[in-house]
């Protein structure tokens, strides 16, 4: 099963060599994200728009008459979505990540937990247990 046809390939290579080149510009996190999405999505766009302009030719069959078209170029797809729209798939992934990095990074650290806390979740854990227990040893008891 092909995934790519003619250049598509590129929509897997662009993204990875950004990355990469983003990895020795910047460690931040957040950067990365951002670099890798600034250079893969224009660069997938303008090289897509590049790569798949259809020409057309018409051509008169001299011995029948008849109009004949042949047309040449175009056709390069990832996972049959052609090139120039995976600059658009990119950029709203890298978006979604780098606001879920940005949230991840902000979000403030887990305040000290008190030892009556973690007294009371365990007795609350261990009930609930035992109930899913009793219930399955129920229904089993039933079943059989």
């Amino acid at each position: 099963m092909l995934i790519w046809t003619r250049w598509g390939i590129l929509g897997v290579i662009i993204p990875i060599l950004s990355g990469v080149i983003a990895s020795l510009i910047t460690s931040n996190e957040e950067l990365f994200i951002l670099i890798t999405v600034v250079i893969a999505s224009p660069a997938l766009w303008f090289i897509g728009k590049k790569l798949n302009v259809k020409e057309t030719k018409n051509y008169i069959d001299a011995k029948t008459g008849e109009n004949i078209q042949i047309s040449n170029g175009g056709g390069h797809t990832l996972f049959w979505i052609p090139l120039e729209y995976w600059a658009i798939i990119v950029f709203v992934f890298g978006v979604i990540i780098q606001i879920d990095t940005i949230k991840e990074n902000n979000t403030p650290a887990p305040e000290e937990v008190s030892e009556e806390f973690v007294l009371d979740q365990g007795i609350k854990n261990m009930i609930a247990q035992k109930a899913w227990t009793g219930a399955i040893e129920t229904s089993l008891h039933n079943y059989f």
